[in-house]
């Protein structure tokens, strides 16, 4: 599968489900070898009204065994647009029982405002994922995918794969691609006769084998020794080139790439490049910081900085040191 071009690193470390945007206007090689600098959505050739994709088509249980990191029977809570240009819904649910993976209780599942299509050989699905609607009163089982958190995204935060939503209450009502997931499904029929077990187990049968979802650390402390304690990395960086800093309605970060200096804790060779996800506006190309990071462990060589805190001046050095015994 391809990975979206236009959202770059970003998007491909949220974990979205990965598609080939079909806006040709894009140049992507033009933002990777560009000086440092921000970007606007135009200037990525995001067109945040009309954005179109273009998806492989899977079966539901494709789907779910390229794509599901978690699958959780959940109440829904409630929904609330977020970021600067509301084009997001967070979907919040508490979780009741997990039959795959280690999901939160509490957790947030995202809809993004685009279109996507699915040539299927036969004919081809449109649909925007803003149409997904809950109901409070219904139970709801989610194969869900886990998202890398950023600025506005939770920890436990997740996107729904490929659209599925089923119903337990009346799986008839079982949705993909914001159609009956009776359409496609290869095993199951989802009409009012299937029962619950039924569904449960031919899910836990397809998801197996699957990765399980990572529970990133979250770290809310102020206080140096609980924040540098808690984490696998610790080191002093200098900041590269820019990567990418697209101010996308996810919540911007700015992807740098790095050279490891002095390493206080972890296994990161010193003068190893590395790629880094740091919050938006707080690091300068050529500066030195030191990092309190865990890696991303889709992508060798990438850190990522999942606590608000995890970022220190240098002036914090040698207190730090002391902590992590690295400085008598």
């Amino acid at each position: 599968m391809k990975k979206l071009t236009t959202m770059l690193l970003i998007l491909a470390t949220l974990g979205l489900v990965a598609c080939t945007e079909s806006n040709t206007n894009t140049n992507t090689q033009d933002v990777f070898d560009s000086q440092p600098q921000d970007y606007s959505n135009e200037e990525l050739g995001l067109e945040l009204e009309q954005v179109e994709y273009s998806y492989e088509f899977f079966t539901f249980e494709e789907a779910l065994l390229e794509f599901a990191s978690d699958v959780v029977i959940a109440q829904y809570v409630g929904s609330r647009p977020i970021g600067d240009e509301k084009m997001l819904i967070e979907h919040e649910f508490i979780v009741k029982e997990r039959l795959f993976g280690n999901s939160a209780d509490k957790i947030f599942v995202y809809s993004e405002d685009k279109t996507a299509t699915f040539p299927t050989g036969e004919r081809t699905i449109s649909f925007n994922t803003f149409d997904l609607s809950f109901d409070t009163n219904t139970r709801y089982l989610l194969p869900i995918r886990k998202m890398v958190p950023f600025s506005k995204i939770h920890l436990d935060g997740f996107v729904f794969v490929y659209d599925v939503v089923i119903d337990l209450d009346n799986p008839a009502k079982s949705r993909m691609y914001s159609e009956s997931l009776d359409l496609h499904s290869e095993k199951l029929r989802f009409d009012e006769k299937l029962s619950q077990e039924e569904i449960v187990s031919h899910i836990k049968e397809v998801v197996k084998d699957n990765t399980p979802g990572r529970r990133y650390i979250n770290i809310e402390s102020s206080k140096t020794e609980d924040i540098v304690n808690a984490y696998p990395h610790v080191l002093v960086i200098e900041v590269g080139e820019l990567l990418t800093a697209p101010r996308t309605y996810w919540g911007a970060a700015d992807n740098y790439y790095a050279t490891a200096i002095e390493i206080l804790k972890g296994d990161v060779k010193p003068e190893q490049k590395l790629m880094i996800a740091f919050p938006a506006d707080t690091v300068k190309r050529g500066e030195r910081y030191i990092i309190a990071a865990e890696p991303l462990e889709q992508y060798n060589g990438s850190l990522e900085i999942t606590s608000e805190n995890g970022l220190f001046e240098m002036v914090h050095f040698d207190e730090i040191a002391k902590i992590l015994g690295v400085l008598g």
